[in-house]
């Protein structure tokens, strides 16, 4: 360009001299947009559907004696879908259900009592 302007993508070494400070500091910016939008990137496997972490709860609710495998093969035999039992175990511990040890347990001694 014959105006002084140096080209949108030409780089700083090549124009030092010819480029107006807002251009160099729009570049800055630019990187550093890209920058932070590289590193923000979630890391790891996407988790499960919701509506699939929803019925891995409720199986849990509705049979507290099933443990985190019996949960993942049944999904598996009965609707296809694979699903690790460490996965199912992720998902038994961030939502409210009642599957500890303990409750199955008592669930247990419940089911002993009413047959006595």
């Amino acid at each position: 360009m014959d105006d002084g302007h140096a080209e949108p993508n030409v780089p700083v070494g090549q124009c030092a001299g010819e480029c107006r400070g807002g251009t160099l500091i729009r570049w800055q910016r630019q990187g550093f947009r890209l920058l932070w939008r590289w590193k923000s990137k979630p890391t790891g496997r996407p988790r499960l559907p919701k509506d699939l972490r929803q019925l891995v709860r409720e199986m849990a609710a509705d049979n507290p004696i099933w443990g985190e495998e019996r949960i993942a093969n049944e999904l598996k035999l009965k609707l296809g879908i694979r699903v690790s039992s460490r996965t199912v175990g992720k998902y038994l511990r961030d939502g409210p259900v009642g599957t500890s040890v303990l409750g199955g347990l008592h669930h247990e001694y419940h089911l002993v009592m009413e047959a006595a």
